[in-house]
């Protein structure tokens, strides 16, 4: 009988939607500048660590290791950036390549802090921490051409009519 290692992965990639925040020097910035600082992050180090605070529990310790053994077997799996601003109405602007995933059910630091943004302190605790590389401004994908995984809605709708800001998504078939 298969279990659970076995079964074949299905493409799934996570979403997450940048809201504005206050750098610790004070400076207000909206969720397409914070992108763009962890995008010059990419650049200059070739990786970054992007926290996921918005998965307030963490992501289950079985479905990252899913995610990671379907990235160590060479699917690729992204991280899409959602934005609502003057720029971007409420949609993916920016994507990243997930080249890691560490999650604990309790917030711990930093994997690594040698290749994070400077305007960052990264001094916080987070659940779950996601490598990232080939970070860009998406301008091929859009969130009306994905689902939200476990309940099948639209990821433009929801990001445009509720709080949600964190989603395993899948592209939508038909």
């Amino acid at each position: 009988m298969a279990g659970y290692d076995d079964i074949p992965f299905a493409v799934e990639e996570l979403f997450i939607k940048f809201v504005p925040i206050t750098l610790d020097d004070g400076r207000k910035i909206d969720g397409e500048q914070t992108a763009e600082i962890l995008m010059h992050a990419v650049e200059k180090h070739g990786s970054t660590w992007i926290s996921i605070s918005q998965a307030a529990r963490g992501m289950s310790a079985k479905r990252a290791e899913h995610l990671n053994r379907a990235i160590r077997e060479g699917q690729i799996i992204h991280l899409f950036i959602g934005i609502n601003n003057r720029n971007i109405d409420n949609d993916i602007g920016f994507s990243c390549r997930i080249r890691e995933i560490r999650t604990s059910p309790t917030p711990f630091p930093v994997p690594d802090r040698s290749n994070l943004a400077e305007e960052f302190s990264y001094e916080g605790m987070c659940r779950t921490w996601v490598l990232v590389t080939d970070m860009k401004r998406e301008t091929e994908r859009k969130a009306e051409d994905y689902i939200i995984s476990g309940t099948g809605g639209s990821l433009k709708w929801t990001i445009a009519h509720s709080r949600m800001s964190f989603a395993y998504i899948m592209e939508r078939i038909g």
